[in-house]
């Protein structure tokens, strides 16, 4: 226990564990579990050899969520189909655990598909309106 003061200027016992660290002690001693920073590489570099390296790079965008662009125009762009680059981003991401059906972004596809659709909608109706 460490001594500080209070407001006042009274002395007050301190204790210095935080309630984080009476939740996860800090243990020196414990080894990690956890994969190694060579081992992540490794295994990213690996990913290329199995495959198109190009579809493999433009799945690593997607589940980096690092590429906006649409997944139907880069599979055009890249000469490959849209499921070749959905599945191989499916395949990378469960082999490093990692969660695609994130529901919040579930949630904002369907808004703004939804929303596409009834721009859409409005402009079709726009043009089969006839101009009196």
């Amino acid at each position: 226990m460490d001594r500080a003061f209070d407001d006042n200027g009274h002395q007050v016992t301190v204790d210095p564990q935080t309630p984080l660290d009476a939740i996860e002690p800090l243990d020196n001693d414990r080894t990690r579990a956890d994969i190694s920073l060579a081992e992540v590489v490794f295994r990213v570099g690996a990913s290329f050899r199995e495959g198109d390296p190009l579809v493999t790079a433009s799945a690593w965008l997607y589940i980096l969520r690092g590429d906006d662009a649409s997944m139907r125009r880069r599979a055009k762009q890249l000469g490959v189909s849209t499921a070749a680059l959905s599945r191989r981003s499916r395949i990378l991401a469960e082999s490093f655990g990692l969660n695609l059906g994130d529901p919040r972004i579930r949630e904002l596809r369907r808004r703004l598909a939804t929303e596409s659709w009834a721009r859409r909608k409005k402009r079709q109706a726009s043009i089969a309106a006839p101009a009196n």
